[in-house]
């Protein structure tokens, strides 16, 4: 039966099989340190609860205590039942959520406020009621929640909530007893009958809202919000860093991934170029093929096209990446640079402009001294035809001196066209080394101006990536600053509670030692008074051995004397008996028989006289278990120590038997 002062108002937790040992630590240390943080009253129960709990294999913690000192009581059990934020996560993998929830007891006529949205306000938990089957009286509260800040919040206001109900009057100290009483089963019994006789059932009582209760005159239930407030903001902030880390580490792979995808076209255009500027040259050396020299032309055109495509892909703001849509100051750095590099590709386009102008303007000169070449070879051809033609309208006469003249003509004309073709041929190789080696220049003025570039674009490059290395050593220096502080923290509360433990430890080796101590004080004082008893025993022993030795030693005289009386008295009979009757057998050499009888006489020889007195005495009884009659024999008749035995043949060969046997006995032949 739980006991508490009227007045009271305890707090009742439901704990599951994995909770017990978080609230109750290593040989009750959690638990200990919690009694001396709030001073308040904090036991786990255990016999004390309802038997429908007990089956389900639930125990409960109950505290009580002062207003302030209960609050802190019941979000430290709140905060050990849940454990920390590692461990809940794996039992959560393991188990599900049933694990890191907190249940309450909490009295039946609470049930009305629990759907109250001021009970849960501002927190991201969830509180559901329900009854427990067997326990009449209260109600189990399920809190769940996320964050352990917010979890105590709530697990706060509900005491607060049942504080305040008792001090309106709407709870009383009953409301508070776990275990049901014949009372409240007779109650419900007449309820029930009630229910059924009657067709209304009855008027439930009416319900103070709960703006209208008493507030508690010393809470720190702000605080407490506070704190959880500031955790959940600092929670948001650290999310929002490790979003923002994310964000950032996305632009850069974005960022580099475009640039990679810029230098692929930036050289697929350098290619382009290349490819097209070789097809005008193989152009310009094709002489009277036109439609060749047009195939090329136009190969070099879509060059040119894709040359120019390629290029606007490798300077249009990285294609469709986040510098397109624009992000602050990163995104204004990329549209001054994609102006920079659009300004740069319009000069550039000026220039290829102007040279393939002058291209153009070159070609039209070589086509115009090839058409005038041919205008004059035409004209010199038609002046021959026509001095030919007027030599034969004249009538002259073909002769050998004509024929000769003739020939020398045509073969000077035939030299002046070789020389002409010569020079011709050498103007137009000289024209075309001219062109080549000013194309030459002309790559090599654009190969200059790519590496320059190029250069200019890896500079640039590197600058970026300097920036972006240092803001991610920014970043990174942030990040360790707090893992540093959290770590510096886990590690001042770690060593707060292993010094706790510790002294804790230290207390109870004490205590250890001082019982260890009167254990051995306690052992030597039953060692000694054992040690004391066991000598008196021996004392006590001693002298009852010595008493009965006495008493021994005074019975053997005794027997002693009777037995040398009695052997006298024998000696004496059997010298006389010997006398009358055995001295003439023994003269005659016959064994002497007793007619009457029928027993004979045995004369066994014996080792000494003390030793055939010891045969034939009481104490070893041979005569009385044989039947015989032993005595001693006369040695000064006999001439030696003798034993004579009286009965029946078989019974003296019993008593000869046993003669020997008492010899062998008593170690006269060892």
């Amino acid at each position: 039966m739980l006991s508490f002062q009227p007045g009271e108002v305890p707090c009742y937790i439901l704990l599951s099989g994995i909770q017990v040992p978080r609230v109750i630590g290593k040989a009750g240390a959690i638990i200990k340190e919690l009694r001396q943080e709030s001073g308040a009253t904090i036991n786990i129960l255990d016999k004390q609860v309802p038997e429908a709990l007990q089956l389900q294999q639930l125990q409960v913690a109950f505290a009580k205590g002062s207003t302030a000192s209960l609050q802190v009581a019941v979000t430290g059990l709140v905060r050990n039942a849940r454990g920390p934020q590692a461990l809940r996560a794996l039992e959560q993998a393991e188990h599900g959520d049933l694990e890191s929830e907190i249940s309450f007891l909490v009295p039946e006529k609470c049930e009305a406020y629990l759907g109250d949205e001021q009970l849960v306000s501002g927190t991201n938990c969830s509180l559901v009621a329900e009854p427990i089957e067997g326990v009449r009286r209260h109600r189990r509260v399920r809190l769940r929640g996320e964050e352990t800040h917010d979890v105590q919040v709530v697990a706060w206001r509900l005491q607060e909530l049942q504080l305040r109900l008792f001090q309106a009057a709407q709870l009383t100290d009953r409301d508070f007893e776990l275990q049901d009483s014949s009372w409240d089963d007779a109650m419900a019994a007449f309820r029930s009958k009630r229910t059924t006789t009657q067709a209304m059932p009855e008027a439930a009582a009416p319900l103070v809202p709960l703006d209208r209760l008493p507030a508690l005159a010393a809470s720190n239930g702000s605080d407490l919000e506070a704190e959880a407030r500031k955790a959940r903001e600092l929670q948001h902030r650290e999310q929002e860093a490790q979003n923002e880390k994310e964000r950032k580490r996305i632009l850069r792979e974005t960022a580099a991934r475009e640039m990679q995808e810029c230098q692929n076209a930036s050289r697929e255009a350098k290619l382009q170029e290349d490819k097209a500027r070789e097809l005008r040259h193989r152009a310009s050396e094709v002489m009277g093929d036109e439609r060749q020299r047009e195939q090329l032309l136009r190969e070099a055109a879509d060059c040119d096209e894709r040359a120019a495509e390629a290029k606007s892909r490798s300077m249009r703001g990285y294609g469709v990446g986040p510098r397109v849509g624009g992000h602050g100051r990163e995104v204004q750095g990329d549209i001054y640079e994609k102006s920079a590099m659009e300004r740069e590709a319009k000069e550039r386009e000026a220039n290829e402009r102007a040279a393939a102008e002058k291209h153009a303007k070159e070609r039209e000169a070589r086509d115009q001294l090839a058409r005038q070449r041919e205008a004059r070879d035409r004209e010199a051809r038609e002046k021959q035809d026509r001095e030919r033609e007027t030599r034969a309208q004249a009538g002259y006469s073909v002769t050998g001196r004509e024929v000769v003249s003739e020939q020398q003509t045509r073969q000077h004309d035939y030299q002046d066209w070789l020389e002409r073709e010569s020079r011709e041929r050498d103007n137009r190789e000289r024209e075309i080394r001219e062109a080549r080696d000013r194309e030459n220049r002309e790559r090599e003025t654009q190969d200059q101006q790519d590496r320059e570039r190029e250069i200019r674009e890896a500079r640039e490059r590197e600058t970026r990536e300097r920036e972006t290395r240092e803001q991610q050593n920014r970043d990174r220096e942030i990040s360790e600053a707090l893992t540093r502080k959290a770590r510096e923290r886990e590690a001042l509360e770690r060593q707060s509670r292993d010094r706790e433990i510790h002294e804790v430890r230290e207390r109870e080796a004490r205590e250890r030692e001082v019982r260890e101590r009167e254990a051995r004080e306690r052992e030597v004082r039953e060692r000694e008074a054992r040690e004391r008893e066991a000598r008196e025993r021996e004392a006590r022993e001693r002298q009852n051995r010595e008493h009965e030795m006495r008493l021994a030693q005074e019975q053997h005289i005794r027997e002693r004397e009777a037995r040398e009386a009695w052997e006298r008295d024998v000696r004496e009979q059997q010298k006389r008996e010997q006398q009358e009757a055995r001295i003439p057998a023994a003269q005659s050499g016959k064994v002497p028989i007793s007619l009457a009888t029928g027993e004979v006489a045995l004369m066994v020889k014996a080792p000494s006289l003390e030793a055939a007195h010891f045969l034939a005495s009481s104490h070893l009884g041979i005569g009385r278990r044989t039947g015989t009659r032993i005595s001693v024999g006369d040695p000064s008749v006999l001439g030696l120590p003798a034993l004579e035995i009286w009965g029946t043949p078989a019974a003296n060969a019993a008593a000869s038997y046993l003669v020997q046997e008492a010899l062998w006995m008593s170690g006269v032949f060892c």
